[in-house]
């Protein structure tokens, strides 16, 4: 028994032993250093911002990292009065801000005025990856609040342009995640100007104008612009569109998501074009005349003219310019269904669009040549109606090869990239593929002006000079 307890008490001065030797370990410690011995590692790590690398326009504008901003780290155990944040903040982050400065725990917020260094607000600098009226933000694509990729081209290009560097905020918190008072945050990383990244074509003027042409004109639908010489974007706007600073206050059923750029649509009457490809490429004539009298029976179908009275004797030139159905129709049931079809592959309808590894545009659909052995499917396509289905982009192709005399080049987004020196490395050029003959463009061309100056496209004129 006697041993027992002998053994018993030294087992209690070997404990006792060793938490005095923690304690002259605690003491020998700064103050900071004993809090984290005590409490272990227990921290809260505050994001300022990720680095990540820029999306350029064709002429090395920046479309990301345009804006530096002051961003704060918030200690609200510090604070002592909040009205100084919330008047530093935009108004509608304001609400969100009370509620975080309630929680007691530290967070980050951008800055949108000055505001004096005090206990508890520690000021960095940053950059702004998006704003308010983004450009092409269907296809510049967005990351999330935690620097992910989402969509567009920071999806496509995640690989390039993510750098894994960041600069961090982190505080050593209790069980309830409130900062220690009187131990020292640390930082970790550092702000970082990454010159690293993706070139596109396009063009920050010209999309500039796009988007607020859209923001005024276009409630649903998109405009695209190409280069005709060389097939290079240089403007995409897609309407519904969405801020990327506002994504919770998007409606998912509004279709704001959509880029309607790559999206296949009806065609109408822009399939014209390639019906007259056809017809002049087979030798037809100018001024060579069909009867409209407002309709036409194919089969079981009767289909009206644009113009209910009819055009009479009418010539390519004003069943162009004046949109005129029945003529096309009698066109298409001439030339046959293997031509137009055809006509229609070679010009890069039913063919997706790579525009890069990850980033395509749609198809559409073309239909097959056994649908068009029925006559009403072939006059359907003919004015493009039926099972055709095509995206804007693949139409300004169409309008690029007419433009570019027959030479038609894929539609490009691309121009190269650029490495941590701000050297740009470019990809190799597209070539183009002839599709019709220079005769057949420029009458085309010829065409498709008649019908701004004085046809059915008259609206589209400009205000001053013309089509």
């Amino acid at each position: 028994m006697k041993k027992r307890y002998v053994g018993i008490f030294f087992t209690i001065i070997f404990v006792f032993g060793i938490l005095l030797s923690k304690l002259y370990f605690i003491s020998s410690q700064t103050y900071s250093q004993a809090i984290t011995a005590l409490i272990g590692s227990r921290t809260k790590t505050v994001t300022v911002t990720n680095n990540r690398g820029t999306i350029y326009d064709r002429n090395l504008e920046p479309i990301t990292n345009v804006k530096a901003v002051t961003k704060a780290v918030i200690d609200p155990m510090l604070i002592k009065d909040s009205s100084a944040v919330l008047n530093a903040v935009s108004q509608e982050n304001r609400q969100d801000i009370i509620q975080k400065l309630s929680y007691e725990t530290p967070f980050c917020i951008e800055l949108t005025s000055d505001i004096e260094k005090t206990d508890g607000v520690y000021l960095f600098k940053a950059y702004k990856r998006y704003y308010d009226k983004y450009p092409a933000i269907h296809t510049i694509g967005y990351i999330d609040e935690n620097g992910v990729a989402q969509t567009g081209l920071e999806l496509a290009f995640d690989n390039i342009l993510k750098t894994n560097t960041q600069l961090c905020v982190s505080f050593y918190v209790d069980a309830a995640r409130r900062a220690i008072s009187g131990i020292e945050y640390e930082t970790m990383g550092s702000f970082e100007e990454i010159k690293k990244g993706v070139v596109t074509t396009l063009n920050n003027k010209i999309q500039q104008i796009c988007d607020e042409a859209a923001d005024l004109y276009i409630k649903s639908g998109a405009i695209v612009i190409i280069d005709t010489k060389t097939g290079e974007i240089l403007a995409l706007s897609s309407r519904p569109a969405f801020s990327p600073l506002q994504l919770s206050q998007v409606d998912s059923f509004s279709g704001a998501f959509i880029n309607r750029c790559f999206s296949a649509f009806n065609v109408g009457s822009a399939f014209k074009i390639i019906d007259t490809a056809v017809y002049l490429e087979n030798g037809g004539l100018w001024d060579s005349k069909l009867f409209c009298n407002g309709s036409i029976t194919v089969g079981n179908n009767v289909i009206s003219c644009q113009k209910t009275t009819g055009h009479g004797n009418i010539s390519l030139d004003t069943a162009f310019s004046d949109s005129c159905n029945v003529f096309f129709i009698k066109l298409a049931l001439e030339l046959g269904k293997d031509k137009i079809l055809q006509s229609a592959m070679d010009f890069g309808l039913g063919d997706k669009t790579v525009l890069y590894e990850g980033l395509i545009s749609k198809a559409g659909n073309l239909p097959s040549l056994k649908n068009l052995s029925a006559k009403a499917a072939l006059a359907n396509f003919s004015i493009g109606q039926g099972e055709l289905l095509a995206t804007p982009l693949q139409i300004a192709s169409i309008i690029q090869t007419v433009c570019n005399d027959g030479i038609r080049f894929e539609p490009s987004l691309i121009k190269g990239f650029v490495d941590e020196q701000g050297q740009l490395s470019a990809e190799p050029q597209k070539e183009g593929k002839r599709i019709i003959s220079k005769n057949t463009s420029k009458t085309i061309q010829q065409l498709m002006i008649n019908t701004v100056e004085y046809g059915s496209g008259a609206r589209a004129k400009p205000d001053s000079g013309g089509a």
